[in-house]
């Protein structure tokens, strides 16, 4: 959001150049190079006159441009090589390791805290299902008590659903999340004889830069440089040199 701090703007202007820049390097998800605006693919995007039609104004506009423009040229490095600079909404307290979401480690992208999230708009949700439209989204017939359904949960280091037992049959959390529609794979279930409750925490896949925890960490005093470290951890900040 444009009412974010400068600190955090700027944040997520190295992030999105650095994501844009190694899909360049790497071809990305289509392989050629091309940047989509699905966000659940790539990253999201409107233009400037679909941001005003919408009731964005041209003052926040020129506060993302200037964030834009003072972190000209930045991006974020490993080992000399362009980091795979992934970001998401909200964290609800801690981030994720790539590798417990995606199967593949990345030494930069792990768990860390990220905590002043509470105010954030996704930060606790829950969902109510009834348990035959429960059952209907996993495409089983579920018998016997409901409450009995749900053998085993598995949780990992960032608090995500590892995986988690279901009438004999083991899903991984994001599966879940994915069949549910749940905001994210950190979640927790209570379910009842006529109710199932799914609390989740934060929104996204949780890896990487959490955009409401930027901003929390810019309110109390840290530049995006220092918001950066926190969340890529062993990356540097570099100069885009291009021919």
């Amino acid at each position: 959001p444009a009412s974010f701090e400068p600190e955090a703007l700027k944040a997520q202007a190295v992030a999105a150049r650095t994501y844009t820049a190694k899909a360049a390097v790497t071809g990305g998800k289509h392989g050629d190079g091309s940047i989509c605006t699905d966000s659940a693919c790539c990253q999201a995007y409107i233009s400037e006159q679909d941001y005003l039609a919408r009731g964005g104004t041209e003052s926040n506009l020129n506060k993302i441009r200037s964030c834009a423009w003072a972190t000209a040229g930045q991006v974020l490095t490993y080992e000399e090589e362009l980091i795979e600079a992934t970001y998401f909404s909200c964290s609800g307290g801690s981030t994720e390791d790539a590798v417990e979401v995606w199967g593949t480690a990345y030494p930069y992208l792990v768990s860390v805290e990220s905590p002043g999230e509470e105010y954030a708009a996704y930060s606790r949700d829950t969902v109510s299902f009834n348990p035959e439209a429960f059952a209907s989204a996993l495409g089983r017939e579920l018998t016997g008590n409901v409450k009995d359904w749900f053998e085993m949960t598995v949780y990992t280091g960032g608090g995500s659903v590892s995986s988690i037992t279901i009438c004999g049959e083991t899903y991984s959390g994001t599966q879940l999340r994915s069949i549910l529609g749940l905001r994210s794979a950190a979640f927790s279930v209570d379910a009842s004889e006529n109710e199932i409750l799914i609390t989740t925490k934060g929104y996204g896949h949780r890896v990487g830069l959490s955009q409401y925890g930027a901003d929390a960490m810019a309110v109390k005093g840290s530049g995006y440089a220092e918001i950066l470290a926190h969340y890529y951890p062993g990356t540097t900040l570099s100069s885009l040199i291009s021919d």
